[in-house]
């Protein structure tokens, strides 16, 4: 997603100063919106606004990204020859070796590959948001850091990549009205607020969150519900109680909620400003693509989630109210 400035109102009015009027005849000046006329934002040999905004976010979530994938270097780092060589059994059947086998051979013969799993777990437990980790069944301390976190991290290049292109196009006018601190400063308040309100539904409304800790431990590990529930549950019920189970035990991640909040606040003191989507030749009136995201993301969340594992209703969450949890993925929701 790319924007570029196309109308006087794509920086506020209260942070430019008007050009100096020139002489001419008749009434010996233009009005107000001839002057706004000629505005179109920062000089072009002056620096794009916001660059210290966007370092921000990348020393914040590339190496997070990095070390939460790093255990995926360990195929790479392991030939065929030392599977061979040592005494886990491999397939014949295939050229590269299984998952199992690589785990096998690490927690035998490589430490120094198990570190670089433990690191990329460790991140990844840190970086991801479960609400079922919030849940009063469980015994471990509760995650508190993780409503924030979770933006930090991505479920995939492409993931990252799409976020990245987000938040680089509304960062500039809102560091030029507004300061990069601010901008930053809403970006992490948007990030945490999300998250806030996704561990608080799934806490309070989450069926499963008042179940005993007997009873969800055999529905996560044997997929055997209540007795009890059972009784006077239909299919219809029996399928919302497991979409529910998926939801509590989703992993919600992605930088998009503070991206969203960044980009109401664009299409409210920028309403002129035009994005272009990759590979479309047409530029978009910000507020018009806002409505149509979070039209697309009230049908994910309401109708159908499109099966894309986006975590919908996390979009939602800044836009208030009520607050909603996301849709579960089997790799995690992407904010």
């Amino acid at each position: 997603m790319f924007a570029r400035a196309r109308s006087p109102k794509t920086y506020p009015e209260s942070t430019r100063e008007a050009p100096p009027l020139r002489e001419e005849h008749g009434d010996g000046g233009r009005n107000e919106g001839e002057k706004e006329a000629e505005f179109e934002g920062p000089g072009s040999d002056d620096p794009e606004p916001g660059g210290p905004v966007i370092l921000f976010f990348l020393s914040l979530t590339l190496p997070v990204f990095i070390l939460s994938n790093i255990n995926l270097l360990t195929p790479f780092l392991v030939s065929a020859r030392e599977l061979e060589s040592s005494s886990i059994p491999t397939s014949t059947s295939t050229s590269s070796p299984t998952k199992e086998q690589l785990n096998a051979y690490v927690r035998a013969y490589r430490p120094d590959l198990l570190r670089l799993q433990h690191i990329s777990q460790t991140t990844w437990a840190n970086t991801t948001l479960t609400p079922i980790r919030f849940f009063p069944q469980s015994a471990d301390p509760k995650p508190w850091h993780t409503i924030i976190t979770h933006a930090f991290n991505h479920a995939g290049a492409m993931h990252f990549f799409f976020c990245f292109m987000g938040f680089k196009a509304f960062v500039p006018s809102l560091s030029f009205a507004y300061g990069d601190r601010r901008t930053a400063a809403t970006f992490l308040l948007g990030s945490a607020m999300t998250g806030a309100a996704i561990t608080a539904w799934e806490r309070w409304m989450n069926p499963w969150s008042k179940v005993s800790g007997q009873d969800l431990n055999a529905a996560l590990h044997h997929h055997r519900f209540p007795a009890s529930a059972m009784i006077t549950m239909d299919e219809d019920g029996r399928k919302r109680l497991e979409r529910k189970l998926r939801d509590a035990v989703s992993a919600n991640l992605g930088s998009s909620a503070g991206i969203f909040t960044l980009g109401t606040i664009t299409a409210i003191i920028c309403p002129g400003m035009e994005l272009n989507l990759m590979f479309i030749p047409y530029g978009f009136r910000i507020r018009t693509l806002m409505a149509a995201l979070v039209a697309f993301d009230f049908g994910g969340a309401f109708i159908w989630d499109y099966g894309l594992g986006i975590g919908h209703m996390g979009h939602l969450g800044m836009v208030p109210p009520p607050f909603h949890p996301s849709r579960a993925a089997s790799n995690g929701n992407r904010e």
